[in-house]
């Protein structure tokens, strides 16, 4: 596979060579970024949320950094030729990552990256928009803890907008989906399927306006996603010179019902033109 890598940022920062986004000629490893968390997780009661937790109405998480800190480290990082890339679950901890992200971005280049942007309103997305930020959501959450975010964590008023994909779309921004293996399972297709049915464990859909049709869910897995590597040029779509990347699946994804979207599986995959797996 090809991978894209992003240096824990305390390891970006630690030496005096500036940091380098090396082009991947010849190789399927490039290192394209720093990765700092700016809050920690819902499930955990540790992300940066702006109203309390349901089950802990004292409680609303905390910034791991105070947002001056936040910006002098991802500031030395975006200097030194890195993209960023922040982990913002809470709305608090994703406001103050589009604020320190924002100034850093400049046009025409990789995206700074917000991760996974699970607790975010209409008016974050839009300051996102605007700063021409990137998004990767962790959709997955609404399958593996939807219920638990339901009734525990956020309650059912704010839990059916966990991983707002539909009013991230509607913005016009562009976002990538992914799993934050080995936290969950790395399957491109099941998660594909939670973008698209959000079906909790227990069977329940949450937050159907938040769903995204099959084209545009497998938009976010592949050209935006892409984008969102900054590898926009050469991988993500199947246009004359670009990687010839592709895998073929059992159903035919644009027909196909929620049951049998959740059930596609790859048959064939090819890598760089050869098939690493035959039709």
């Amino acid at each position: 596979m090809h991978v894209v890598g992003y240096l824990r940022g305390d390891l970006a920062l630690a030496g005096d060579e500036p940091f380098e986004a090396r082009p991947a000629v010849g190789s399927r490893f490039r290192l394209a970024g720093a990765k700092f968390w700016a809050d920690g997780s819902i499930q955990g009661l540790s992300a940066a949320l702006r109203v309390p937790y349901t089950c802990r109405p004292d409680h609303r998480g905390e910034l791991l950094y105070d947002e001056d800190t936040l910006r002098t480290i991802c500031g030395k990082a975006a200097a030194s030729g890195a993209q960023v890339a922040v982990h913002a679950n809470g709305d608090a901890a994703v406001e103050a990552t589009v604020r320190v992200l924002g100034p850093l971005q400049r046009p025409g280049a990789a995206p700074h990256r917000i991760e996974h942007c699970q607790v975010a309103s209409p008016a974050d997305h839009d300051a996102i928009r605007e700063a021409g930020l990137g998004v990767s959501f962790f959709v997955n959450h609404v399958h593996y803890w939807g219920d638990r975010h339901r009734r525990l964590f956020l309650g059912p008023d704010r839990a059916p907008d966990i991983d707002a994909l539909a009013w991230a779309d509607a913005r016009g921004q562009r976002f990538g989906l992914h799993s934050d293996c080995p936290i969950t399972p790395m399957d491109p297709l099941r998660t594909i399927w939670s973008a698209v049915a959000r079906r909790t464990r227990e069977g329940e859909v949450l937050g159907a306006h938040q769903r995204l049709d099959v084209h545009r869910a497998l938009r976010a897995m592949t050209a935006d996603s892409a984008w969102l590597a900054g590898e926009e040029d050469v991988a993500g779509s199947l246009v004359q010179g670009k990687r010839a990347d592709l895998v073929a699946v059992d159903v035919d994804l644009a027909a196909a019902d929620e049951d049998a979207l959740r059930r596609a599986r790859a048959v064939a995959v090819m890598v760089d033109g050869q098939w690493a797996v035959q039709p």
